[in-house]
């Protein structure tokens, strides 16, 4: 699959008309660059279905055709063009709010403060900083943003490292697999609707394994320690804990994860992204994980509780560490002299002071 990257930035398009669009705001505040497909231009595997006007490529026939017909259908009639920049329209009105930006025209002001803006939409979004007003939410965090664009821009921390984009509805992903699954739901025309949350699947298998999150079924059992899951994947997700095994690798740091789910959370530490935030105070955090232990500390919910003694946690690793008082496991061991420690905390307080063998 192609995309295009600016060389400005790590930006990416996966349409050259998005890439070229980009490219024409860019240099209104730089240098002019000539922009042809090549431009920019990396590689994914080739696909059978591909758009000849911007290279972007589809799984299906009838997607390279919808997007054809959204995107590219008024290409040869952008007859308006920027004698200052590369920018073209098909409507004479676009181009003129345009050229405000070359000779600095602001005829827009807010009434409140008088700033000017160069569009009146912009004064719309401009008073939602004195009116406190966020029309625009993330539907999958609740996040509110004063303009389209903020929120375009926020969307990007949900699809952070997925790479394969629906065509239909925007849906992005990380897998192909996961994409042309989805496709289905698109393709069928009676897809599988389930009977207690109303989700659409595209075939019975995959309903049948949805539906084991309202029945609890788990017929997948790890055979180390016993666990059953509902799906095949997060059973094998769950091995790794057995195995040491961390495909996972982010690009960045080189820190490795057991599943996919966990980088794209850390991605968002790197991106100083935290969209999940607190209703009761005023912290946000990178993961929902994280989100649901510190709200424990606003209802004080300790749903962890020790099968030796009773006494109940707020959270999975404080009741590990307490275990280890009953079982007495020490795994964390002094490289020098082998000494073993229940808590991190201690193995560092012992090689900085307490080990005879210390360096």
């Amino acid at each position: 699959m192609l995309h295009w990257c600016c060389r400005r930035g790590f930006i990416k398009y996966f349409c050259f008309l998005f890439f070229t669009g980009h490219v024409d705001f860019v240099q209104v505040k730089s240098e002019p660059w000539d922009v042809s497909p090549d431009e920019g231009k990396q590689n994914y595997p080739d696909g059978e279905h591909c758009c000849t006007s911007c290279h972007e490529e589809f799984l299906t026939a009838a997607s390279l055709k919808q997007h054809r017909e959204k995107h590219h259908q008024n290409l040869r009639r952008k007859k308006y063009k920027c004698s200052n920049c590369p920018y073209s329209s098909e409507y004479k009105g676009n181009l003129h709010k345009h050229i405000k930006v070359h000779t600095g025209e602001k005829p827009y002001d807010c009434p409140s403060c008088g700033k000017g803006c160069t569009r009146s939409s912009y004064v719309c979004v401009h008073m939602s900083t004195h009116t406190g007003e966020k029309p625009y939410a993330c539907s999958t965090c609740e996040r509110a943003f004063i303009s389209s664009s903020a929120l375009r821009k926020h969307m990007e921390v949900h699809t952070a490292g997925r790479l394969y984009k629906c065509s239909n509805c925007g849906h992005a992903f990380s897998q192909l697999s996961l994409l042309q699954a989805h496709v289905r739901v698109h393709a069928t025309e009676e897809p599988h609707k389930c009977p207690s949350c109303g989700k659409l699947f595209a075939d019975a298998g995959s309903i049948r394994r949805h539906m084991r999150t309202h029945t609890g079924e788990r017929p997948y059992e790890c055979t180390a320690c016993g666990k059953a899951f509902g799906l095949s994947s997060t059973l094998r997700t769950h091995m790794r804990i057995h195995t040491g095994e961390r495909p996972y690798e982010c690009t960045i740091c080189g820190r490795t994860f057991s599943c996919s789910s966990h980088l794209h959370a850390h991605l968002r530490i790197h991106a100083g992204a935290k969209p999940y935030h607190c209703t009761s105070c005023t912290k946000a955090f990178p993961d929902s994980s994280k989100l649901r232990r510190h709200i424990r500390t606003h209802t004080g919910q300790k749903p962890y509780v020790c099968t030796t003694c009773e006494k109940a946690f707020s959270d999975s690793s404080q009741l590990k560490r307490h275990m280890r008082m009953h079982t007495g496991e020490r795994p964390y061991m002094c490289t020098a002299c082998g000494k073993g420690f229940a808590q991190t905390s201690n193995l560092h307080y012992h090689m900085r002071v307490a080990c005879p063998l210390k360096s």
